[in-house]
């Protein structure tokens, strides 16, 4: 992730925001998403496109907010995935449309919630971001 330039943080309101959604629904984030998430939540990665196999290249839009009252965040999409998943489906960023990137299990996992079929991008978190391309 070392290649990664972070534009537009919205600062983690509340540090605590993390641990009461995995308690909530009784999951873990991996230490390097909560890492991401508290230096540069909301933020717009650059470069900021990616390979999804079977649907050609995405872009990375940004990482979803835990903050409530942003544009665009974790809570608005979270139960969705999570539910219909039965808790396999952790989503932590946002593409342009109507894609979302989540991490089921090790992986990372494309998904656009009009089709809803999945598409492994990337077999680990950090392969994911090391992957990213203008």
């Amino acid at each position: 992730m070392a290649n990664i330039n972070w534009r537009l943080d919205s600062p983690l309101e509340n540090t605590q925001a993390i641990d009461a959604l995995e308690t909530q629904y009784g999951f873990t984030l991996p230490d390097s998403l909560r890492q991401l998430i508290i230096a540069h939540n909301a933020a717009f990665p650059k470069p900021d496109r990616c390979a999804v196999p079977g649907l050609g290249e995405r872009d990375v839009k940004m990482l979803l907010s835990y903050n409530p009252d942003d544009p665009e965040t974790v809570y608005d999409v979270f139960e969705f995935f999570f539910k219909r998943s039965r808790g396999r489906l952790i989503p932590f960023a946002s593409d342009s449309g109507s894609g979302y990137y989540c991490l089921s299990g090790a992986q990372v996992v494309y998904i656009d919630e009009n089709e809803l079929a999945s598409h492994v991008v990337a077999q680990d978190f950090a392969s994911f971001w090391d992957g990213l391309f203008e």
